[in-house]
């Protein structure tokens, strides 16, 4: 079974979300009150709507953006 308050969590954080053996989806719009997110594809450029229960926590990965400072690099 899906955990989907964690599922939501990670998706409204995330800027990039990759099923397992499925090309990366740039995450566009999250719907909450519908249980859905709008992606779309980086290579095939098509839009895609998932739900929070297709997605798979321990195989699928999430990517966030972090803001770099140059003052952190050396």
């Amino acid at each position: 079974m899906v955990d989907l308050d964690k599922v939501r969590a990670m998706i409204e954080t995330a800027y990039l979300y990759i099923p397992y053996d499925s090309e990366a989806l740039r995450i566009n719009y999250v719907d909450t009150d519908a249980g859905t997110f709008h992606t779309t594809g980086e290579e095939s450029g098509d839009s895609i709507v998932m739900t929070f229960s297709e997605v798979d926590l321990e195989r699928d990965m999430f990517y966030s953006l972090k803001l770099l400072d140059f003052k952190d690099i050396e």
